[in-house]
């Protein structure tokens, strides 16, 4: 029997058409949750202690979760807290201020003044590729009164910040180092300055030593020999507790320099001498000494404020590159807030403006749904091993920021994965490149992020992944890195559907 002509006809068009491809089956996210597990048990340090905690950035669901309630040494993960604190106290386009007020004596020339009062307000002034630049604001300053002549030096009041000029729990032996350096009112190119080393043209001389970008910021004791050309540079570097000097030893080979930045002993005093030569630079001469107020003593004079940049663009400056001086001094903010504003319930902190900064943080920690028992801070830097923190309260900070009326200008300020700050160098390829906005922290034995990605089926994740004892070799630091990158990585390369 011949089939009807309607259904060949039929038959012929469905072959001619072209075969759709199968729809390739969505990844699910327990095979996701199986790759997370198989990357955590093939660590090259098993003896170490991983903490990881991924949910569902809106709803919360918990996509992955390991040791999500272990307290861990958060390195500078705390950075995510201290900002987020100051934020939140302040707001986006707070600014804090420097105050100036100039003592110009009876009968002198309007051109010139007695001394030059400054009151340090914790404002960074960045260094630039010249000695004017950072110091802009107060050379404008002068330059709009006409100031030609400061006779009797600069007074440096600190009594807008009352702390240690280290955070409690930073070790002895970092405070040489240039992540280390000296907080509180007065900030300036970090805090830190420039030694150069030169070798001399034959063995057994000593090199000569540079101090820069001005030669009186720090003194140097140096041992460091010369070397035979050839050899590789050996030099090493240490501020003993109570001395003012960096001893700088070893031996570097002829003909060669060495350059090594280093903090500061005295903030305050590099501050000023950096004041005189900005103003020097813009033809005001300033004699007499550079001084502290002493306790209680008044300018004689009306106090003048210069604001500095917003807290949102102080926020990105602290956590693209990890900045432990501004996280440390943004603390110290907050305590001073507390200490000259008290809010309800406040007057009753106490302790520096440190302790008053850390009491805040708790308060604000307890309001947003973090307990004591979850996060414990020493310090706003993250230099501190003492902090401890759990990954699922790292991740609920990070959820409330991002429904906070400062969450933009806090997650514009993380560093992006393949772009920027301590980012820059990871996730430089792939679906991580661009997408990823986290917070780093490391220290030795410890490596974290944390912060948001979207996966490549267009879901909002929000993680936290911290790892305390990894130690595989001298670059245990790196590989911790890797390990971690490669979980972020396939948390973006993930195209499936998971719980919403």
């Amino acid at each position: 029997m011949r089939a009807p002509s309607h259904l060949i006809c039929l038959l012929l068009v469905a072959l001619a058409l072209p075969r759709a491809a199968a729809k390739p089956a969505q990844p699910a996210v327990g095979e996701l949750a199986a790759t997370l597990r198989r990357d955590l048990a093939l660590t090259r340090a098993p003896g170490a202690t991983w903490g990881v905690f991924v949910v569902h950035a809106d709803s919360g669901a918990v996509w992955f979760a390991t040791n999500q309630s272990r307290l861990l040494v958060p390195a500078s993960n705390t950075k995510l807290f201290t900002v987020a604190l100051a934020l939140d106290r302040f707001g986006t386009d707070y600014r804090f201020r420097t105050d100036f007020a100039v003592v110009k004596p009876a009968g002198s020339p309007d051109a010139d003044v007695g001394a030059l009062w400054i009151r340090g307000g914790g404002v960074p002034f960045v260094d630039g590729p010249n000695s004017k630049q950072p110091f802009a604001p107060i050379v404008e300053f002068f330059e709009k009164r006409r100031i030609q002549n400061i006779a009797a030096g600069l007074v440096l009041d600190p009594s807008m910040i009352e702390a240690s000029p280290y955070g409690s729990g930073w070790e002895w032996d970092d405070l040489q180092e240039p992540f280390a350096a000296p907080v509180g009112p007065f900030i300036w190119n970090a805090n830190t300055a420039i030694v150069t080393l030169r070798a001399g043209p034959s063995a057994g001389q000593p090199a000569a030593v540079g101090v820069s970008p001005f030669p009186d910021l720090i003194a140097v004791d140096s041992r460091v020999l010369t070397s035979p050309a050839g050899r590789p540079a050996r030099i090493s570097y240490r501020r003993l507790p109570g001395d003012a000097r960096i001893r700088f030893s070893g031996t570097l080979p002829a003909g060669t320099t060495a350059m090594e930045r280093v903090a500061v002993p005295d903030a305050g005093l590099a501050f000023g001498i950096a004041t005189r030569a900005a103003l020097a630079a813009a033809h005001v001469r300033v004699s007499g000494p550079i001084r502290l107020a002493t306790p209680g003593e008044a300018v004689p004079g009306v106090w003048e404020s210069i604001p500095g940049q917003t807290l949102a663009t102080l926020a990105a400056d602290c956590m693209k590159p990890s900045d432990n001086v501004l996280a440390q001094t943004l603390l110290l903010q907050v305590g001073a807030d507390v200490r000259r504003k008290p809010r309800p319930g406040e007057a009753a902190f106490e302790g520096d403006d440190e302790a008053r900064g850390l009491a805040a943080m708790t308060v604000f920690l307890r309001r947003i749904g973090i307990g004591r028992a979850e996060a414990y801070f020493q310090e706003g830097s993250g230099l501190s091993r003492m902090n401890v923190v759990a990954p699922e309260a790292t991740v609920w900070l990070l959820r409330h920021a991002r429904r906070a009326p400062w969450g933009k200008a806090y997650i514009d300020a993380l560093p992006v994965g393949g772009i920027d700050g301590t980012l820059s160098g990871r996730f430089t390829t792939g679906p991580a490149r661009g997408n990823v906005r986290a917070k780093t922290g490391t220290h030795r034995h410890v490596s974290a992020l944390a912060g948001y990605v979207k996966t490549a089926g267009g879901q909002p994740l929000v993680f936290a992944i911290g790892v305390n004892g990894f130690e595989a070799d001298d670059a245990s630091s790196a590989i911790a890195r890797v390990e971690i990158d490669r979980l972020i990585e396939a948390l973006a390369a993930f195209s499936g559907r998971g719980p919403e």
